[in-house]
């Protein structure tokens, strides 16, 4: 949904959730009920782009890896298709090679995903779960942060500042890497970020997001860690080849 002025919406983009019928007699029932389209428990990649997408060629769709997920996508049609990829059987979800959602709508939409960072230490590690999808840019017309010409950011409600900006450095780092892949440029949405007081660094912030980027996009390493000192009892964070984190000429 897009809100194009304060008592209008407009319906941008829909999404099939089709990994929720193996699960749900009801909803397998109610569906065909309502609206005259039935389905069944489980959609094969492979039997969809038969039955429908054997006149297009295979240039025409894009394949992105999401985590344990392809995205094949139309860019013209703007329409994506989201498949099973992480040896799974079938159960109450979809398994290896099914279909798990279908978007459809102005742009592509990438799918949530939890990155869950952890270190362990004498001082008992650190932790933090990032949750986040990804869109075309200005996909739903909300808030973002600019981190590179065409790559952009939003954050989760009531970030703190430093928080922030250590996020911004963990996407910054792979801004040329994701504008190779999206030359149309996308915005990064975290929706959740989770942690204990007792086990976090501000900085890690910045592990959390280049983790999170390099699981989804299949990125490689920038060379972002962190090791526990045993000298001084602390943590020692690296940032690569790219010295201080917020200097000027980070991203040339």
């Amino acid at each position: 949904m897009a809100k194009v002025d304060a008592n209008q919406w407009v319906l941008t983009g829909v999404t099939l959730e089709l990994h929720r019928l193996p699960g749900n007699r009801d909803l397998l029932r109610e569906i065909p009920a309502d609206s005259g389209v039935s389905f069944e428990e489980y959609m094969p990649w492979l039997e969809l782009k038969e039955k429908f997408l054997s006149s297009m060629s295979d240039s025409s769709l894009q394949r992105v890896v999401q985590g344990d997920f392809l995205e094949y996508r139309n860019a013209d049609a703007k329409v994506s298709a989201f498949v099973v990829d992480d040896d799974s059987e079938r159960d109450e979800w979809p398994g290896q090679g099914d279909v798990w959602s279908i978007a459809l709508g102005r742009g592509s939409v990438g799918m949530s995903h939890i990155f869950k960072y952890r270190l362990r230490s004498p001082l008992g590690g650190l932790a933090a779960d990032l949750e986040a999808d990804w869109v075309d840019p200005d996909a739903d017309g909300e808030f973002y942060l600019q981190v590179d010409r065409k790559t952009y950011l939003t954050l989760p409600k009531g970030m703190h500042w430093r928080d922030a900006s250590w996020l911004s450095f963990g996407l910054a780092v792979h801004a040329s890497d994701l504008l190779s892949r999206h030359p149309e440029g996308l915005t990064v949405r975290v929706t959740s970020f989770t942690y204990s007081v007792t086990h976090f660094r501000s900085e890690m912030v910045a592990l959390a997001m280049d983790g999170w980027v390099r699981e989804v996009f299949d990125l490689p390493d920038r060379g972002l860690c962190v090791e526990f000192g045993e000298e001084k009892g602390d943590y020692n964070f690296r940032w690569g080849t790219y010295g201080d984190p917020f200097e000027d000429d980070l991203l040339r």
